[in-house]
């Protein structure tokens, strides 16, 4: 009788062991149903809207010598806004290099300036890259961005084709590789 104990007991904790593995899978699933449901929501809400007009913009980047102009028609532009305390935004921002896009897109990081100029950190991974940053709070506000990172590619006209969260590199080329409206040739 012992040994069927002991079976019994160690199936017991197999069975336990497994339904704790499924609890957490099915807690994960949950968690990122409501992730999509939260944002179908913020885009709802936010103020962006496909073939609205990017505002006109004009500033000096901090990690390159370019000048950002969104009036000069040049091609797609997708623009990354971070925030220096984000950790989100850190990831994204780690391996923005890796960027992959079958389109001729350029990539421009818009991060909020903040008083203990936290964004030093992410100015040396994105001067190595070449990629542009400019600290600029106002636009924020000005575009209504719900949530960071957050991601807005706009075309040669400056009409937004594609926003959402940029929260993962999948997540940016997906952006850029799925425009919400197809462009007229």
């Amino acid at each position: 009788m012992g040994q069927s104990w002991v079976t019994a007991y160690i199936i017991q904790w197999a069975v336990i062991a497994i339904l704790l593995i499924m609890f957490y899978q099915t807690l994960k699933l949950l968690g990122q149903y409501i992730r999509k449901v939260d944002r179908i929501e913020r885009r709802a809400k936010g103020g962006l809207t496909v073939e609205k007009l990017f505002p006109k913009y004009k500033a000096k980047s901090i990690t390159t010598p370019d000048m950002i102009d969104t009036t000069s028609e040049k091609g797609h532009n997708l623009f990354i806004f971070v925030s220096p305390t984000c950790h989100a935004c850190e990831d994204v921002l780690l391996n923005l290099h890796q960027f992959n896009s079958r389109q001729q897109t350029d990539v421009t990081v818009i991060s909020m300036k903040d008083e203990d100029n936290s964004h030093v950190k992410y100015f040396h991974i994105l001067k190595e890259s070449g990629i542009p940053m400019i600290l600029d709070n106002a636009l924020f506000g000005d575009l209504s961005i719900p949530s960071l990172p957050y991601g807005i590619l706009i075309d040669e006209q400056r009409k937004i084709i594609n926003y959402g969260e940029a929260g993962s590199m999948k997540e940016v080329n997906e952006l850029v590789d799925s425009p919400m409206i197809q462009e007229t040739a």
